[in-house]
C-alpha cells in the first residue's frame, strides 16, 4: 500500500506540470469532428500547429468564463 504525504504530492504535481510544459501536444491539423470537439484545437501561428490537449487539462488556452454573484 502506497501512502502519499501533502509535500510528496505537491513535489509529484511540480514535476508533472514542468514535463507537461515541455511536451508538445500539436498537430498541423485541426480536428475534424462534428459538434463539439474534446480537443483543444488553439492555432499557434508562430509554431503552425493546432493545440490537441483535451480541452479540460489545457490551461494554457482554456479561458474561463467570468461568473458575477449578484450581491
Amino acid at each position: 500500500m502506497l501512502v502519499l504525504c501533502n509535500a510528496e504530492i505537491t513535489i509529484l504535481m511540480v514535476c508533472l506540470l514542468q514535463f507537461e510544459s515541455q511536451t508538445s501536444f500539436g498537430s498541423h491539423y485541426k480536428t475534424r469532428i462534428e459538434g463539439d470537439s474534446m480537443f483543444c484545437d488553439f492555432y499557434n501561428a508562430q509554431q503552425r500547429t493546432y493545440c490537441k490537449r483535451l480541452k479540460v487539462l489545457c490551461p494554457e488556452h482554456l479561458k474561463e468564463p467570468k461568473v458575477s454573484i449578484a450581491g
